[in-house]
């Protein structure tokens, strides 16, 4: 199992509880999506300071968080599966 999977797993109940909409919206979004967008702006003005960064971060802040949107949606259906899993192996012991 993952360490992302495994991570999560321990405070599943609290963080399903907040709902599926704000994890993707939090992990992968904001997280995952507008902090990888940042990032890679960051270094691409350093590197390549002649092309545009503005276009560059118009592109990294549309498509990052989109991406960002299908990892964290896939990391919730991966730690619901595991949890789900642990717990018929616990009623069954």
């Amino acid at each position: 199992m993952s360490y992302i999977v495994r991570r999560f797993a321990r405070d599943w109940d609290s963080i399903k509880y907040c709902g599926r909409l704000r994890f993707i919206f939090l992990y992968g979004v904001i997280a995952w999506g507008m902090a990888t967008a940042a990032i890679s702006t960051a270094i691409f003005a350093c590197l390549a300071p002649q092309l545009s960064v503005r276009e560059f971060a118009l592109l990294a802040f549309s498509v990052f968080p989109v991406f960002g949107i299908l990892l964290a949606w896939d990391t919730w259906s991966r730690v619901e599966t595991y949890h789900q899993e642990t717990e018929a192996r616990n009623e069954i012991n």
